[in-house]
């Protein structure tokens, strides 16, 4: 019998495009034991970096995000990665205002149990007293 290997806590995803921003992306996925991408010391990580992104950079994030929550390393675990931080690189010497130059992007995808995720978004189910009439204490 094959020993359960575990998945890991973190994953760095990074695609690069160094042509013609309509190409394909070459897409690199690494485990990591600890963050990837750390907060603090003047790194800007925040998600909503996103909207520098075009539409392909995004369906491609998607299209990888999907792939690796689908992979057998999951199965029955009741887990998936969500994206906690990113970085966008520039390309070249391209300045910030240069909208097409932003190539280089490094996603951060962290190991969560999404069942437990839920469970405490919505809280523990409600239950009545057998009746269909609920009960104004369940309120």
């Amino acid at each position: 019998m094959q020993a359960k290997s575990f998945p890991s806590p973190y994953k760095l995803v990074i695609t690069r495009n160094e042509t013609d921003p309509a190409n394909e992306a070459h897409v690199s996925i690494f485990d990591c034991m600890t963050d990837p991408i750390p907060r603090g010391n003047g790194n800007d990580t925040r998600l909503s970096k996103l909207s520098h992104c075009c539409s392909t950079s995004l369906i491609l994030f998607e299209k990888v995000l999907r792939k690796i929550n689908a992979g057998k390393e999951l199965e029955g675990t009741g887990c998936k990665y969500y994206l906690v931080a990113m970085d966008i690189n520039r390309w070249r010497d391209a300045k910030e205002t240069d909208e097409g130059n932003w190539r280089h992007r490094s996603y951060a995808l962290k190991l969560a149990n999404s069942e437990a995720i839920f469970r405490d978004a919505i809280g523990a189910p409600i239950h009545n007293s057998g009746t269909n009439t609920p009960d104004a204490s369940e309120y």
